[in-house]
């Protein structure tokens, strides 16, 4: 009987399925603001900042792998209207850091309609050795995850010129139960017949 239980449990076990929100690839990406330095600076990294092929977004000189040389310490994106984002759960980004970079941290900072903020830490090491894609929990911590109105990038200093770093793409994902396919119906009704079986034999 345990078997036909444990072939039931598996039937039921519904797989889980990722809901994606691709917040930008970064093809032809023009931020809404540069830097948030002091003094205030709109131009900040933007001297620096360039596109690098079609669908990435680079802060820092990659001719030579250096760093942007600019202060500043983030950009940001607003949204046209707020969204709820209450369901994701993790951020997933995918970039390359430049050999020179010597900040430590990346910060992906969500802000709600009450200009409350929440940051999640991407460690720069996990980037440096080539592009590569890296999913953290997403910290939505303090903040009307229903309401917000912008996502951004910002490093820890507020004047910091030793950031660089190529954008490739940014999501966000959860994990969701996905609505059995015919196959999976089929199993279920067949492991309910057998442990009905075994049930009404076991009575006897």
């Amino acid at each position: 009987m345990k078997r036909f239980l444990l072939l039931l449990a598996v039937a039921l076990g519904a797989t889980a399925a990722h809901a994606q929100l691709v917040l930008s690839d970064f093809s032809n990406f023009t931020p809404d603001a540069y830097s948030q330095s002091f003094p205030v600076d709109a131009t900040s990294w933007s001297s620096l900042t360039a596109q690098s092929g079609p669908t990435s977004f680079t802060i820092g000189d990659f001719g030579s792998g250096a760093p942007s040389g600019a202060l500043g310490n983030g950009f940001y994106q607003f949204l046209a209207t707020p969204a709820d984002w209450s369901g994701y759960t993790t951020v997933t980004l995918t970039g390359l850091t430049a050999p020179a970079n010597a900040t430590p941290y990346l910060y992906f900072q969500v802000q709600d309609e009450n200009f409350s903020s929440a940051v999640t830490a991407f460690a720069l090491t996990d980037f440096s050795g080539g592009t590569a894609t890296v999913t953290v929990p997403l910290s939505l911590d303090g903040i009307d995850a229903t309401q917000i109105t912008s996502w951004a990038f910002v490093v820890e200093e507020f004047d910091n010129p030793q950031f660089g770093f190529t954008f490739d793409k940014v999501e966000l994902a959860t994990a969701t139960a996905a609505v059995p396919e015919p196959a999976t119906y089929a199993a279920l009704l067949g492991a309910a017949v057998l442990l009905g079986a075994v049930v009404r034999r076991v009575r006897r």
